[in-house]
């Protein structure tokens, strides 16, 4: 029987997703302190040049942490839709002579 490829892509992603907050959980946010450093450079937690500038790198913890979730979130939707395909395949070759 052939796999759906929705299921196997819905897998990785969660799995990634997974992978990505436990490891910030264990490197004590060294994730999101490496993705902020990434995405700001030099100006990372620096002060704000002007009134109404955030620090660049401030709440990166909560960006990966959304990003997380959401990819954890289509993987399960993926994997959802991947086993409904799976059972209305084999519905279906069980119909057929």
């Amino acid at each position: 029987m052939k796999k759906s490829k929705s299921l196997i892509i819905g897998v990785v992603m969660a799995a990634v997703g997974g992978v990505i907050i436990l490891l910030e959980q264990i490197t004590d946010w060294g994730v999101s302190t490496f993705i902020g450093k990434l995405y700001c450079g030099d100006r990372y937690l620096q002060a704000a040049g002007q009134a109404g500038d955030g620090m660049c790198g401030f709440n990166m913890d909560m960006v990966v942490g959304m990003g997380s979730f959401l990819l954890i979130l289509t993987g399960i939707l993926l994997i959802v839709i991947g086993v409904i395909t799976l059972l209305i395949r084999k519905r279906k070759s069980k119909q057929t002579p």
